[in-house]
């Protein structure tokens, strides 16, 4: 079982990085910020995904070491913290929708309200586990509501991806659309394998899931650094419009 929980901590350990240098690679100027405001958020959401999975890789480490305490409470903060990417997604398709109108804090104001619920049902329901499989060793929410929040913020999530999905295509400059595009294929990477991971996937799913996340984090990056190649067949596809 060590060998697995061993690949699967390198695996977390690998998504954490690459968040952190998306992030880095971002060169988000805060002086900035009313131009860079897609930026922004699209940062702050890789990089709360940096934070979550370097914390995951730390449950890791002690769950192998048998600190099951140290564990739980860090189990506890992650999936707490999983909310930070809910709400980051939110900002970002209300930019995206209204731009710099005062309307862009409204939809982000209700996601923050619902994640709040969602940490409150966390901490007072609890959660079970530890349940070692051959990939690694997981811990699982206990109660009813939150495993009904977090259903719930996962498929608000998905709705906002395939929302930022329609606006890509509806912009006509198509370097843009590849841009957009790129970045909610990003993030719906994330959300598509962190929900099933965060409900409790388990042994070499474990692996996939977490393999799908970085390569959402690679997507990230060629959004804002496509190749050559990227290029020319964007361009090479707005020929035909």
């Amino acid at each position: 079982m060590e060998y697995g929980v061993i690949i699967n901590i390198v695996i977390s350990l690998i998504i954490s990085i690459m968040s952190f240098y998306l992030v880095k690679k971002l060169e988000y100027n805060p002086l900035q910020f009313k131009e860079q405001r897609l930026k922004f958020f699209f940062g702050m959401f890789w990089l709360s995904v940096g934070l979550i999975y370097l914390l995951v890789t730390l449950i890791e480490i002690f769950s192998l070491l048998e600190k099951f305490f140290s564990a739980q409470i860090l189990f506890i903060t992650t999936v707490s913290l999983a909310v930070v990417p809910v709400i980051g997604l939110s900002c970002f398709l209300s930019v995206a929708i209204f731009g710099r109108s005062k309307k862009t804090f409204i939809f982000p104001i209700i996601m923050l309200f619902g994640s709040i619920s969602y940490i409150l049902f966390v901490l007072t329901e609890g959660i079970n586990g530890p349940i070692a499989s051959e990939f690694g060793i997981k811990w699982f929410l206990a109660g009813p509501n939150s495993i009904m929040l977090t259903q719930l913020l996962g498929y608000t999530s998905f709705a906002m991806c395939l929302l930022i999905f329609f606006i890509a295509f509806r912009t006509k400059q198509k370097l843009i659309v590849f841009k957009i595009m790129a970045m909610a294929s990003s993030i719906s990477f994330f959300f598509l394998a962190g929900y099933l991971d965060l409900l409790g996937a388990q042994g070499i799913e474990i692996i996939i899931i977490r393999a799908i996340i970085a390569l959402g984090a690679i997507t990230g990056y060629y959004a804002f650094y496509p190749t050559k190649f990227m290029i020319k067949l964007v361009k090479m596809i707005s020929s035909f419009d």
